[in-house]
């Protein structure tokens, strides 16, 4: 599995660009899932998918979120109607 996680950081993709960590996570996450039902359907003992080191998520995958005191900063002023 560490191989499987290092070949996906190091090695380009079809498109020639290394993939983003926030694709590594949802790949491993889906593999990890197929994993844990391939153990309760019994067609596997154990889960090669635990305790792995995942690469952190890039900062422009990270939601951000507005606060009330920002949102006149960032949204457009509603115009009054009166």
């Amino acid at each position: 599995m560490p191989a499987w996680l290092t070949k996906l950081e190091t090695k380009p993709g079809k498109s020639g660009k290394l993939l983003g960590s926030a694709r590594i996570i949802k790949a491993y996450r889906v593999l990890s899932m197929v994993m844990k039902h391939a153990v309760f359907s019994k067609r596997i003992s154990t889960s090669p998918c635990h305790d792995h080191e995942l690469p952190r998520s890039d900062d422009e995958d990270q939601h951000v979120y507005l606060t009330t005191a920002s949102r006149s900063t960032w949204l457009p002023q509603r115009a009054s109607t009166s």
